[in-house]
């Protein structure tokens, strides 16, 4: 199954991978839920097995910084390249939620991703 959206600003983007897991894997203690994601997100990286592409964290406002935010998820985008010199652009994206089963996978990763700046965010590739 393919997953594709438009950005706010129009333009069409791809989904091409999906990586999901769990935020706190391997933490036997936390002393607060703000120290907890500080140290998840000064962790994350791209996936060592899709290469390296630009990465973006898309990092939680204050308020969420302060939850326990469960579900850490890895999304690889493709669209059209920004300079018509390239065959394609791309982003790997990471951020922290909680992923509620009873809500569509396509949505949960729209609501997030819509608003990406794609020409200043992605980087354009060749084969």
């Amino acid at each position: 199954m393919t997953i594709e959206f438009n950005t706010n600003s129009g333009r069409k983007i791809k989904i091409d991978s999906i990586q999901i897991s769990n935020s706190y894997s391997g933490f036997l203690a936390i002393d607060t839920i703000l120290h907890a994601n500080e140290i998840v997100i000064e962790h994350l990286e791209c996936p060592k097995n899709w290469g390296k592409r630009k990465f973006l964290k898309l990092l939680p406002n204050s308020e969420e910084m302060k939850i326990l935010l469960r579900t850490t998820v890895y999304v690889w985008l493709s669209s059209a390249p920004i300079n018509s010199s390239s065959y394609g652009s791309e982003l790997v994206c990471c951020w922290l939620d909680n992923f509620e089963v009873d809500e569509s996978m396509k949505n949960f990763l729209v609501k997030k991703l819509q608003n990406l700046d794609w020409e200043l965010e992605a980087e354009d590739y060749l084969y």
